[in-house]
């Protein structure tokens, strides 16, 4: 298994935020405001869902969930904010991800990211649109 190094989130959200030309264009794209939200809500946990997934890049689910199991769980606040974030698409969002790459984490590792929060918040992966389209993507 590769390792990642991954970017601490807080700082990809104050990169996300200082490429908004203004507080009100932040305000509205739903990928700055989700992610905001997130960061706001869920404090502590997002840190701790990156240091789970820093060694799991393609790991299989069961290593995921084990991962999952092994940290605080997140408050039901913290992942209803999270569904909002999976449901504007914000996992995959081509900002979201340049930004992420920009700061040395790979794609791959923001979908391990994914991974672990879905489990940890026991969200079932259709309110993730990333996944939704990519599988529509590759039936036909």
């Amino acid at each position: 298994m590769r390792r990642y190094s991954l970017l601490c989130f807080p700082i990809l959200v104050m990169a996300l935020i200082g490429q908004a030309p203004s507080t009100s264009a932040a305000s509205t794209d739903p990928c700055v405001s989700a992610t905001m939200n997130m960061v706001g809500v869920c404090g502590s946990f997002v840190s701790k869902v990156q240091n789970a997934a820093k060694s799991l890049v393609g790991a299989p689910d069961s290593d995921i969930a084990a991962a999952a199991a092994q940290i605080p769980p997140p408050t039901t606040q913290c992942c209803g904010v999270y569904r909002d974030f999976l449901s504007a698409g914000c996992n995959c969002d081509k900002g979201v991800l340049a930004l992420a790459a920009a700061q040395s984490t790979p794609e791959q590792a923001v979908a391990t990211q994914t991974r672990v929060w879905k489990v940890a918040c026991n969200i079932d992966p259709s309110f993730d649109h990333c996944a939704v389209a990519a599988s529509a993507s590759t039936l036909g």
